[in-house]
């Protein structure tokens, strides 16, 4: 998946909230922001990871990233 698809499918995903008593509808710019806060969640972790085994592979992950929450911005 492209860093651009990523984006659309976090930002969707907040975006339409299905929820226990019905589906929520979140306004474009919460919906950005959700999106963004998973995507640092994920960096952070991803960092955290990188920091205990040193790997290029997390690296490239985290580059993935950084481009998904670019993507987001341009939301």
């Amino acid at each position: 998946m492209t860093p651009k698809e990523k984006a659309w499918e976090l930002y969707h995903k907040y975006r339409t909230l299905e929820g226990k008593y019905g589906d929520k509808v979140l306004y474009n710019y919460d919906a950005k922001q959700c999106a963004l806060i998973t995507v640092y969640e994920i960096m952070e972790e991803l960092d955290s990871i990188r920091d205990v085994t040193g790997s290029s592979f997390v690296l490239g992950v985290i580059e993935y990233y950084q481009e998904v929450k670019q993507e987001i911005e341009k939301l």
